[in-house]
């Protein structure tokens, strides 16, 4: 299998972390690769263009995180990043992660744009949602676990990722019991293998 990403994908950040928490580096070839530009290699093997995306020894090709995570789940023994047999409070706090990291996602490429052509709307939504998340996350984080599953992983990227693009929005302040979680389980090996290059 072949695992097409890049460096600073959060979404390809959460599968490479359970690639070496699952113990499957030395099964899995690892491409970097870009995005976003015209005639990327990319599109030749992915459509949409998007990463991270897993190429099977078939040929076939798994896109979007969770995909790629059953798909990685059923190669080991060890426990499953996605519980096979949610409960309907795992599937709360698996919508709550995605939805962050999507708004994340968002603000980050909406910043990037040049100043003249960026929506004071979207930067103003995005920043209201990531507080709206960070301050529920504060009020279930003496309850999370400090190792990885699928969305614990997608709420430790969130901060990450802003804390490294976006640090005027200081996540962790003033959340006390969010920044002992997160230090906990971004001290991880895998969470700090896979820190992108100038984060």
């Amino acid at each position: 299998m072949k695992l097409l990403y890049t460096p600073a994908s959060p979404y390809g950040r959460i599968v490479r972390i359970q690639i070496i928490e699952c113990a499957l580096s030395e099964r899995i070839e690892m491409e970097q690769t870009v995005t976003r530009v015209p005639g990327a290699a990319i599109y030749g093997t992915n459509p949409t263009g998007k990463v991270p995306c897993l190429v099977l020894t078939d040929g076939t090709v798994i896109t979007e995180t969770r995909h790629i995570m059953e798909m990685l789940d059923a190669a080991h023994d060890g426990p499953p990043m996605l519980s096979r047999t949610p409960t309907p409070a795992e599937r709360a706090f698996d919508g709550f992660a995605t939805g962050m990291l999507d708004g994340v996602s968002v603000w980050i490429r909406e910043a990037r744009r040049p100043k003249e052509e960026q929506s004071p709307n979207i930067l103003a939504q995005e920043a209201r949602r990531l507080d709206s998340c960070v301050n529920y996350a504060e009020t279930i984080a003496a309850d999370l676990e400090p190792t990885p599953s699928y969305a614990r992983l997608a709420l430790a990227v969130s901060i990450a990722t802003v804390q490294w693009l976006l640090p005027e929005a200081k996540p962790l302040v003033g959340r006390p019991s969010l920044s002992q979680w997160y230090d906990n389980l971004s001290n991880r090996p895998s969470f700090v293998a896979t820190k992108p290059p100038g984060a």
